[in-house]
């Protein structure tokens, strides 16, 4: 259809009309590009919400192990100190 279109024009040397035609098929692949670099932002802002929120829950999970490993910790160096002194 635009081909024909494209090709009509040029045959009648209708140089007005094959340079809005060019003008349409140029914009209409921006706006496609855009669309697609929407979509591609939009998915990898969702992609990054899971993992944010992924890695929350993980930290939640480990916090209370951590904790209880510097507990330890302390205790051993306190009773460290118990046995130098």
């Amino acid at each position: 259809m635009l081909l024909r279109s494209i090709t009509q024009h040029v045959k009648d040397q209708n140089w007005f009309a094959v340079t809005l035609d060019f003008v349409i098929v140029v914009v209409g692949i921006l706006i496609a590009f855009q669309i697609t670099s929407w979509n591609e932002d939009r998915a990898r802002d969702v992609q990054e919400a899971q993992t944010l929120q992924a890695l929350k829950v993980d930290l939640e999970v480990t916090r209370p192990e951590l904790l209880r490993q510097l507990k330890l910790i302390d205790e051993d160096q306190e009773a460290r100190r118990a046995l130098a002194d």
